[in-house]
């Protein structure tokens, strides 16, 4: 039996049923890790894990979502994430650092999600604080949000931490806002790419930034790319920054940290 099997027989006999049925093979994804930086600190706060795959049915990480979603089997993803996640999950706890990783809202808003993830961290002995669910109101249906909603706030009585991904692009997300205690908020690196240029993003930048001193939620900016980004995040005075002028996505064994 492989790792994933016997988390899957641990956590509910279905859930093995549904990865034989899908092929899943462990062997065909992996996770790179792309820091978030401390600016006051100049330190690594967070990894962010992100999924790579060489299964020939996809040809990009979203269409793995995509394809377990839906099809309503999200769980298969779920479990097999963190099975990917767990030893380096546990590695940069140890050091101080979170581990962040991505959820589409559907996936979120599963019935099943809030207590997959409880027994999830039960039977790998990790600690909900070590992780911080990135999450996004993006494309998430009306009929899903106020399950979405009641499971993040779910989410967040178990200890887990929450950030909103994406902030101020599509459904600009500032009702979620009022309704969940995010840990974090990262600016979509939209606004990044046009404040050198345009004064009205620079604005918008301005005022999305002012949110950790207005509602005391952290604020992260995506998308440094060069020096030029990042003395212009500083000068925003905002507590973390990510991009490919940082740290581009490694495997855990290029990192250094």
């Amino acid at each position: 039996m492989n790792a994933i099997s016997k988390i899957s027989s641990s956590l509910d006999v279905a859930q093995l049923h549904i990865i034989q049925e899908f092929h899943i093979s462990v062997c065909d994804f992996s996770i790179v890790f792309q820091p978030i930086y401390d600016i006051r600190n100049q330190s690594i706060r967070y990894m962010e894990a992100l999924l790579r795959t060489k299964d020939q049915r996809f040809s990009n990480p979203l269409e793995v979502v995509e394809y377990f979603v839906n099809k309503g089997k999200s769980d298969v993803l779920t479990v097999m994430l963190f099975q990917l996640c767990e030893t380096y999950i546990k590695l940069f706890a140890r050091n101080g650092i979170l581990t962040t990783i991505n959820f589409e809202p559907q996936q979120i808003a599963s019935k099943r999600f809030v207590p997959l993830l409880k027994k999830i961290f039960q039977n790998m002995r990790m600690c909900p604080g070590s992780v911080l669910l990135e999450v996004t109101e993006r494309d998430c249906p009306e009929k899903y949000r106020s399950q979405f909603i009641s499971n993040l706030l779910k989410l967040k009585k178990l200890g887990f931490r929450v950030a909103i991904d994406d902030f101020g692009v599509a459904n600009s997300n500032f009702d979620l806002l009022s309704e969940v205690p995010f840990d974090l908020i990262k600016l979509d690196m939209f606004f990044l790419r046009n404040a050198m240029t345009s004064p009205i993003h620079f604005s918008l930048l301005e005022v999305c930034s002012s949110l950790q001193k207005k509602i005391g939620i952290p604020v992260c900016i995506e998308g440094i790319e060069n020096d030029e980004l990042l003395d212009l995040v500083k000068r925003l005075n905002v507590d973390y920054a990510q991009g490919y002028g940082l740290g581009r996505p490694k495997p855990f064994d290029e990192l250094h940290y």
